[in-house]
């Protein structure tokens, strides 16, 4: 199985102050939903814009105009939103040479960065600052001199970083040896391309802000791979991977000698392969797996939980099947995955070097296969993932199903028509009250939407005659989605239910990510931290993220019972939920308000941004048992 576009593009693309009295005719916006929607036209091959000088310009004209006129029109009430405008415009001004103005820039996008880290290092504005003093010192764009300068900057710059990020520069300096010449000309040929075809050769504003930063990438981030790659190379042998990991220390097994209370954990997630936790289900004693509704609760068979399919309707499969052509490539996804995360920690072996051919000898044709495959097994994958971390090291635990399926078999996600998302957030509904019938403590909830995943959506299926009715139609449905989930939530205030922040580093609260945003005293929501407790690149933040737990290559299961190393908010959010079931185990009389009591008081400030309380699942239940003394 082919999939490494899929993968490496995913995690290529993470996306002067105004005079008083012109600040006060801004408008203000205090969330993403009120900006100014763009629709751009393309060329009949939307692949044409990063390959031809003549095809971009007049796009990249239009994009600069439209963003520099949100800046100059609305006052924004968010860092991560101004970063991302000036960081396209940041691309514009390199393409057009204007290496003043892109400095000035690089300055403003760094002032606006709060994650201690990334002000030390971002991949992609540290290449770019090194691209513009290579170009200002040898006064070329390429050749000899250029690359030489090129490497001089790189190494300038990482020599200024702490021996601490060298783990991080370690899988930095894989992705650039992996890099080749069309590699993310195939990604727009197979993604945004047919998209852009679809719609009339024309492209929203967030995927053409994409395909500007796309660009930059495959003019002079690929061509520089090996230069980029060789400065990396030269800084970690000089600065040896300190590997800290901050939360084995933290961690807490519990056993049955210690006369636990069995404690129902509810995965509301994407499904389970029950059969990778036999001895750690919930089970429905007055049903039988026979395809029949025995207690006339409404649902089949729903011996260790629900589910619901594509058109959410009911189903007893608590994980979806695969289409046969897709459970084949299962295999060679696991093996890959396995793979990438050997190259990411520097490891060479016969796998890693496979990955890595295989990589640069992918062919065009393949991208579409490859990218829809990790869409579909992705999904697949996830909920058993989660199940695994929520429920380790507790034998009390007992996982209680409720599957969603959150993409078709292209791996594209649910429609939202009217119809489906009036389905969905009655079920909604119905999967809360179940929880709550059954008993369950802690609800698991990795996943989130927002309007603009839905406007997003709206574009792909074609539903909606322009930019402004799909702006309209998606904040019709998301209200209708949230006020559901929230009422639903906040009426069962005997569960917890924890959620993961998102992972589009941004603020849940300016983007209106639910159920991360909302502000409920049963619901949790977990940031994301590295091994070493510093913030993940990709964790979104807001008042709501009080709690961060470890989210960068966290090993679980998978179906089939093999174990991968995933990352994400998905994965910090199981972290909060283990600690809170292990609670209810070892106290079944608390109550929501006291476990959370509990894990706030264990937290502890991150060494390297005390803003971050990190969970500390030892200290937490060290301070319940002495609370029984």
């Amino acid at each position: 199985m082919k999939k490494s576009i899929g993968i490496y593009l995913a995690v290529f693309l993470v996306l002067c102050p105004a005079l008083v009295w012109a600040q006060n005719s801004k408008k203000k916006i205090v969330t993403a939903a009120e900006l100014p929607s763009f629709t751009y036209s393309v060329p009949e091959n939307a692949a044409d814009l990063l390959t031809s000088d003549e095809a971009f310009a007049p796009f990249a004209a239009k994009v600069r105009a439209d963003l520099e006129g949100v800046l100059r029109d609305y006052d924004i009430q968010d860092k991560a939103t101004l970063k991302g405008i000036e960081t396209t415009l940041l691309h514009l001004d390199l393409y057009q040479g204007n290496l003043d103005a892109a400095v000035a820039r690089l300055n403003r996008i760094r002032a606006l960065e709060e994650k201690p880290e990334a002000k030390l290092y971002d991949r992609e504005l540290s290449v770019i600052e090194a691209i513009i003093k290579a170009r200002q010192k040898s006064g070329a764009v390429s050749g000899a001199a250029y690359q030489q300068a090129l490497r001089e900057a790189l190494a300038e710059s990482l020599n200024r970083l702490p021996a601490s990020m060298s783990a991080k520069i370690t899988g930095e300096k894989a992705v650039f040896e992996i890099l080749s010449g069309d590699f993310f000309l195939d990604a727009v040929k197979a993604k945004i391309a047919p998209m852009a075809k679809q719609s009339g050769n024309t492209l929203s504003g967030e995927v053409a802000f994409s395909l500007v930063e796309i660009r930059t990438l495959h003019r002079l981030f690929v061509p520089a791979g090996e230069d980029i790659a060789q400065a990396f190379g030269t800084y970690l042998a000089a600065h040896k991977p300190v590997n800290t990991n901050i939360w084995t220390s933290r961690a807490v097994t519990l056993t049955s000698a210690q006369k636990l209370t069995p404690v129902i954990v509810g995965i509301w997630d994407t499904g389970v392969d029950v059969k990778v936790f036999p001895n750690q289900l919930f089970v429905n004693r007055a049903e039988k797996p026979n395809g029949k509704d025995n207690d006339g609760n409404g649902f089949a068979a729903d011996v260790n939980g629900i589910g619901f399919d594509f058109e959410e309707k009911n189903t007893p499969t608590l994980l979806r099947p695969l289409k046969p052509e897709d459970l084949k490539e299962y295999p060679e996804y696991i093996k890959d995955w396995q793979a990438t995360a050997d190259l990411k920690a520097g490891i060479d072996n016969d796998a890693t070097r496979a990955l890595k051919q295989k990589i640069q000898s992918e062919k065009t044709e393949d991208a579409a296969k490859e990218m829809r495959l990790d869409r579909v097994l992705s999904a697949y994958t996830h909920g058993t993932h989660v199940a695994g971390m929520a429920v380790e090291g507790n034998p009390a635990a007992r996982i209680l199903v409720v599957r969603v399926t959150w993409r078709d078999d292209t791996g594209e996600r649910i429609p939202p028509t009217e119809e489906i998302v009036r389905r969905t957030a009655a079920n909604w509904k119905t999967e809360v009250a179940y929880f709550k019938a059954h008993g369950v403590r802690v609800v698991n909830m990795s996943w989130q939407t927002n309007p603009q995943d839905i406007e997003s959506d709206l574009e792909k299926r074609k539903i909606g005659k322009d930019a402004a009715e799909r702006k309209r139609l998606a904040k019709e449905r998301f209200t209708i989605l949230r006020n559901a989930l929230y009422e639903a939530i906040k009426n069962a205030p005997e569960i917890l239910f924890v959620t993961g922040a998102a992972n589009n580093n941004g603020n849940s609260d300016f983007t209106e990510v639910i159920p991360a945003s909302f502000d409920l005293p049963n619901v949790l929501t977990v940031g994301a931290v590295d091994a070493g407790g510093a913030a993940a690149n990709f964790t979104n933040f807001g008042k709501t993220v009080t709690l961060y737990a470890n989210g960068v290559d966290v090993e679980s299961f998978v179906p089939g019972g093999e174990r991968l190393k995933l990352s994400g908010t998905s994965m910090a959010a199981p972290q909060v939920t283990n600690l809170a079931a292990k609670l209810f185990a070892l106290n079944p009389k608390l109550s929501v308000a006291e476990a959370i009591k509990f894990i706030r008081e264990g937290a502890e400030p991150s060494s390297s941004d005390k803003r971050l309380m990190l969970i500390n699942p030892k200290r937490t239940v060290e301070l319940l048992q002495a609370s029984k003394k």
